[in-house]
């Protein structure tokens, strides 16, 4: 029997814009544009590669709601994989799909459409055949498991969200054992699901448990009668462990700066049963650079700035310039030339801190009386420490992403 070529890709997350601007000539967003690129670089690699199947391990979208331009390019390449008759398994994320009970999700058109070679997972999917080129793949398929969802069931009202965690876990556990007996196991088998597990690492080389949001120990999906165990759910690429195989793609383009030192791309599978093989394609992703350059001392600071640019190969890039000097020499920073050394960048940033040493002040704003939004407080918060202003940004990413990951987000 030959090997089974799959491609394995995951979290596309169309409708990310930020540091974008609109293109004149498209009337798309330039990061819209960036991820519809690389997203293209993979239906082309499946197509002139005569791939057997490509799996799409959840996210498609930023929002479970995305505009009608969004889905128009996300259904192009879709249909550009149907039309090369290559099959396509559709499994929806936590960003597909809907909070509110019997809310249409943004992958429901193409299971009402009945698309040729398209197969949408949006509940979970017990032991069912494709057939491809090279033989038959035996697929098992569970999207994204909302523990918020399970909270507002009657039935868990009055337990913890770690217990409900603990109840969840069990009930996959249980699920994929009743789905594995069912299995025929003279096939070679993928198992997909877009989840966090609890050894992942989220995030630019920052060791995060997942458990902030609903994961699963690795023992679960990793079960021996697995040939692959496609995921999705974390923009890092990472094999979790390798018998099974059990991968995630990654991302296909850098979301923000934490994820600057990251590489992008999707899998290659040579699918065979108890001997499977894969490789990792990276993609030419947007770059993303950060300059850091403390001119604090410096007697000019400008020219100390453009050298610490011109370090760098800023061509397209998304460019992040941080420089450190002290309030009474401001005036020596000329903006405008520091602007036109940025020239030739994608999209770039001005972000000084500015080293008072006078005494701090309490800030007012910031009192135990004072009931408000966590972002807003950590915001204030930072304003008393100037030389915190480098990393604000940074900082309230990431204390987004611990708020989004508590509210089954990521």
């Amino acid at each position: 029997m030959s090997k089974i070529k799959v491609l394995h890709t995951a979290d596309i997350h169309i409708g990310i814009e930020n540091y974008g601007y609109i293109n004149p000539e498209t009337g798309l967003n330039s990061r819209l544009e960036d991820f519809l690129r690389s997203f293209d670089i993979i239906v082309n690699h499946a197509i002139d590669n005569d791939f057997d199947l490509v799996i799409f391990a959840g996210d498609a979208f930023k929002v479970q709601s995305p505009t009608s331009t969004q889905q128009r390019e996300f259904a192009k390449r879709v249909y550009k994989l149907s039309k090369a008759n290559i099959p396509t398994i559709l499994l929806a994320g936590n960003h597909d799909l809907s909070n509110r009970y019997g809310e249409a999700t943004s992958m429901d058109v193409y299971g009402s459409l009945k698309i040729e070679n398209v197969y949408v997972v949006e509940k979970p999917r017990e032991p069912f055949v494709i057939k491809t080129k090279n033989g038959d793949v035996q697929i098992i398929a569970i999207p994204y498991v909302s523990k918020s969802g399970m909270l507002t069931n009657e039935e868990y009202s009055l337990k913890t969200a770690e217990e409900v965690e603990r109840i969840l876990v069990k009930k996959i556990d249980d699920l994929l054992t009743s789905f594995i007996v069912k299995m025929d196991q003279s096939l070679p088998t993928i198992f997909t699901f877009h989840v966090g597990i609890d050894q992942a690492t989220i995030g630019a080389e920052k060791d995060l448990m997942v458990g902030k949001s609903f994961s699963v120990p690795l023992s679960v999906v990793a079960k021996k009668e697995f040939d692959y165990v496609a995921l999705g759910h974390i923009h890092k690429m990472q094999v979790l462990t390798t018998n099974p195989p059990v991968v995630y793609p990654g991302s296909i383009e850098r979301v923000d700066f934490g994820e600057e030192k990251e590489d992008k791309g999707f899998m290659v599978i040579d699918l065979e049963r108890h001997k499977t093989t894969y490789e990792f394609i990276k993609l030419p992703a947007r770059k993303f650079i950060t300059i850091d350059v403390d001119v604090s001392e410096s007697e000019d600071p400008t020219k100390d700035i453009i050298k610490a640019i011109k370090k760098e190969n800023i061509v397209e890039a998304i460019i992040r310039l941080r420089y450190q000097i002290e309030a009474h020499n401001t005036h020596l920073v000329d903006d405008q030339e520091i602007r036109q050394n940025l020239i030739g960048s994608f999209y770039y940033m001005l972000r000084p801190n500015i080293i008072d040493r006078t005494s701090r002040t309490r800030n007012p704003e910031l009192n135990e009386s004072i009931s408000t939004d966590p972002i807003q407080s950590l915001e204030k918060y930072i304003i008393l420490y100037p030389e915190m202003e480098t990393i604000k940004e940074d900082l309230l990413e990431r204390a987004k992403l611990l708020m989004e990951l508590q509210g089954d987000k990521i």
